[in-house]
């Protein structure tokens, strides 16, 4: 690695450290469990932990759960807009590249509200549409009547090259197609992307984006099969190309076997052979297994390298992952679920 790789790493990597050290402790998430509701959590958060700074100017008592998660997810976009100010050249196009992940979801959230007929024109539902990382036009996009009108709306840019297909086809996969259709475009531009960083961080990359493309198609397999009820043509042609260790002969076994059971079978001469110890009724065990899954991989790789893109990237997955994790618990608070059970639900993020 030459020195001006290093000197970068020692500096970005110093921030992210001191940004770490706000993530929540695991007694911090035992104190959340034993609250005795949503409205406790909240004054949890705001008085005993780092996220007070964000809801200070709330009135907690108006806060609803997904009024929460957004405040949640606008700080972690500053954030992100924090690390990538440390870099240049193609390791900023690079974390640009990253940052469609959030954008195609602000994307998906009005195509399926146009969709379902659920017309929300507020751009306060959007996390990416003020970023200085942002370049669509989701005024453009909020304003149009139907599903068709969105994406026109979207033409000029890279998400109509790979959207307008499915304009005009109407049915209960529209939702599914357009979802696997942005993460083909997302995962498309990133691997674009990572053969521009150095030899290291692209090794480091390609295994990272090459599990998670592994754990998508999977998840995709099994909606498809479980929900769509789609043929395993189907299902093969919108899996995603550049999997670590489900190489295309396991995919398409994957694809093609006959019912979810068999689907498990062949699943469990995989790497991923843990995740098959459920029954299909518990689809949110599953979930939690592949956030256990990619955060264990990222507490890994920041121990095992220093002067690399690992520490970042771990910083701003293991962020993520946070999030989910006290949006979730919040959720089951709503219903009530015991403090025992409640374990389930969460994936811890922190050694």
């Amino acid at each position: 690695m030459i020195m001006s790789d290093i000197t970068m790493y020692a500096a970005i990597n110093s921030k992210v450290k001191a940004m770490q050290r706000k993530f929540l402790t695991k007694e911090q998430y035992k104190k959340i469990i034993e609250c005795e509701n949503y409205k406790e959590v909240l004054n949890f958060l705001n008085n005993e932990t780092e996220y007070g700074k964000l809801l200070k100017g709330y009135d907690l008592q108006e806060i609803h759960r997904g009024q929460l998660e957004y405040i949640l997810m606008k700080n972690y976009m500053q954030n992100f807009q924090k690390v990538i100010h440390f870099f240049n050249g193609e390791y900023k196009k690079f974390f640009k590249t990253m940052f469609m992940r959030f954008q195609l979801e602000d994307v998906r959230y009005i195509l399926r509200g146009k969709y379902t007929g659920r017309q929300n024109n507020d751009l306060n539902s959007l996390v990416t549409y003020d970023s200085p990382l942002n370049d669509l036009n989701f005024q453009k996009m909020l304003a149009t009547n139907n599903i068709n009108e969105a994406i026109h709306a979207l033409e000029g840019t890279n998400y109509y090259k790979y959207l307008k297909s499915i304009i005009d086809k109407s049915d209960e996969e529209t939702l599914f197609r357009i979802e696997v259709t942005l993460d083909f475009m997302y995962y498309s531009y990133l691997q674009k992307s990572i053969d521009k960083l150095n030899k290291k961080d692209k090794d480091i990359m390609n295994e990272i984006v090459g599990t998670y493309i592994d754990l998508l198609n999977l998840q995709f397999i099994y909606r498809g099969k479980k929900y769509y009820k789609l043929s395993p043509e189907e299902i093969l042609n919108y899996t995603l190309p550049g999997g670590l260790n489900i190489k295309i002969d396991k995919l398409k076994k994957l694809c093609y076997s006959n019912d979810i059971s068999k689907f498990q079978k062949v699943l469990l001469d995989t790497k991923y052979g843990k995740f098959v110890k459920y029954s299909v009724s518990e689809d949110y065990l599953v979930e939690r297994d592949i956030l256990a899954y990619i955060s264990g991989m990222h507490l890994k790789n920041k121990k095992e390298h220093k002067s690399d893109i690992s520490t970042v990237v771990a910083y701003l997955e293991l962020a993520l992952i946070e999030i989910k994790n006290i949006t979730s618990l919040i959720e089951m608070k709503r219903y009530s679920i015991n403090d025992e059970d409640l374990y389930k639900y969460l994936s811890f993020s922190i050694d």
